[in-house]
């Protein structure tokens, strides 16, 4: 058994971050065949949901780099490797000597899913932000001090900006046993995030786990950029598609088309059934 895995932004969704008619149309057909397919994103449920509604998904996927795995079919979180609210507000107040104020997803006291934020100081952080209120996401609270905030579970502190506003806090982060770091550049804004959550919540840890939760022997992972490279170093098969971080195309097994030319539905169409003859 063989289970293909893919990322959304820059890899499954076009650049206008929509899943184009024919990439519905043909992953549907093929889970009609017979094909495990999954989805493995940064992004939350609330985010990730309306995107792929039209996909008719029946394999649990990846949310939040892992952070949860969620059961589409049952609608409910399988695993959720949450971050110590203790280690959350240490990492707020390291931040903040550092003039740059984080986004913290978290859920209240009465288990309500909210992103805390602080203002806005880069565009990065406007784009993000600005872009999720005109969708009416209702999660996100502006907060004058994160201690008076209730944060029950906690499953990521976020922040967006420049490089040489970011970089020092991940060098002072990384090498902590106890942190999962995710640095990466926003495909959309062209700014940096930085994302810590906890160590099990990164797309490794979640496509073990996956395979080993559906007993399958062989994972090919789809992706664009660096939060990928940890699915790829455990897939079997890696493809990164054509538009994709010069890292990540370097350890692909393969370079597939472009995300705006549907290069994973097209992908799947030839060697998906091509497999199957064999």
């Amino acid at each position: 058994m063989l289970l293909y895995i893919s990322d959304l932004d820059g890899t499954l969704l076009t650049s206008r971050q929509v899943l184009s008619e024919y990439t519905v149309r043909t992953i549907n057909g093929l889970i009609e065949e017979g094909l495990h397919f999954s989805i493995a994103t940064a992004r939350s449920h609330e985010s990730a949901g309306p995107v792929i509604e039209p996909l008719r998904l029946q394999i649990p996927i990846i949310l939040n780099n892992g952070v949860f795995l969620y059961d589409p079919i049952i609608r409910k979180n399988l695993i959720a490797n949450l971050l110590d609210q203790r280690i959350a507000y240490e990492l707020i107040a390291a931040s903040q000597t550092l003039n740059v104020s984080p986004i913290v997803y978290a859920t209240n006291d009465d288990g309500d899913k909210k992103v805390y934020y602080q203002g806005i100081r880069y565009k990065g952080e406007a784009v993000y932000i600005h872009g999720r209120l005109a969708k009416g996401d209702r999660r996100f609270t502006l907060v004058s001090d994160f201690k008076a905030c209730s944060m029950r579970e906690v499953m990521s502190v976020v922040w967006i900006g420049d490089r040489d506003t970011l970089e020092p806090l991940y060098d002072q982060l990384k090498s902590d046993s106890n942190l999962m770091c995710h640095f990466t550049q926003d495909i959309y804004s062209n700014a940096f995030c930085l994302e810590i959550t906890n160590p099990k919540a990164n797309k490794r840890w979640a496509v073990e786990y996956l395979k080993n939760y559906l007993g399958v022997q062989e994972v090919a992972c789809f992706g664009d950029n660096l939060n990928d490279l940890p699915m790829f170093e455990i897939a079997d098969q890696k493809y990164a598609v054509s538009n994709g971080h010069p890292s990540l195309k370097q350890a692909a097994t393969r370079i597939i088309g472009d995300h705006d030319e549907d290069g994973v539905a097209r992908y799947l169409q030839e060697h998906y059934r091509r497999k199957q003859l064999a």
